[in-house]
């Protein structure tokens, strides 16, 4: 034998849930405007303290002209000559190498 439960339970169950699904919205809602409010005072903090650093994340900041890289290209060969160079030099040396031929590529 089965309990059937009376309309009046269905009724009131079906009315809490509703009640606890709009609170749930609520909540999620303004978690996320809340959320936002933050983001945007952290962000203008930041941008007061590093006001680049958005754009170096992004890496949207200004290259460095042809003349640095040939600068760069120049000092670390004489390092390179000179023996006073460690392994960075040579990695340094082989990507500004890389940079220029890829400059001159588009050219």
């Amino acid at each position: 034998m089965t309990i059937q439960p009376s309309p009046e339970y269905n009724r009131r169950m079906k009315s809490s849930h509703l009640i606890l699904l709009t609170a749930g919205i609520l909540a999620a809602s303004t978690a996320t405007l809340l959320a936002c409010i933050w983001d945007t005072d952290t962000l203008a903090a930041e941008r007061s303290r590093l006001p680049d650093i958005a754009e170096l994340i992004s890496g949207s900041f200004p290259r460095h002209s042809r003349e640095f890289h040939e600068w760069r290209s120049d000092h670390c060969k004489k390092l390179i000559a000179s023996r006073a160079a460690n392994v960075s030099t040579y990695d340094r040396a082989d990507a500004l190498t890389l940079s220029l031929q890829s400059e001159r590529a588009e050219q």
